[in-house]
């Protein structure tokens, strides 16, 4: 089994940094992550950019979720064909 002076358990924006650290002190480290390196802040989280395409994604499709909603509520493609309410309970 192989042994390390500190096991830093997630990748986020401060793991990495002190991985660093500690390997130019002379120590031995692993670094444990569960999904991905760098953390939700840079993958998922705060960056505005990843809203803005975020924001994009659901206008593009949006038109596709309506006319699914509105065949649905009506039970056939002819009759939604002039559907504009939106669905019930949004």
């Amino acid at each position: 089994m192989r042994r390390f002076d500190a096991i830093i358990i997630g990748a986020g924006q401060a793991g990495p940094s002190l991985a660093g650290k500690l390997t130019a002190a002379g120590l031995s480290v692993a670094c444990m992550e569960r999904k991905l390196f760098g953390g939700s802040r840079v993958n998922t989280g705060c960056i505005p950019t990843k809203t803005l395409v975020g924001s994009a994604n659901v206008v593009y499709l949006a038109p596709a979720i309506a006319a699914k909603s509105c065949a649905s509520r009506h039970r056939s493609p002819r009759r939604a064909e002039g559907c504009a309410s939106p669905p019930s309970g949004l």
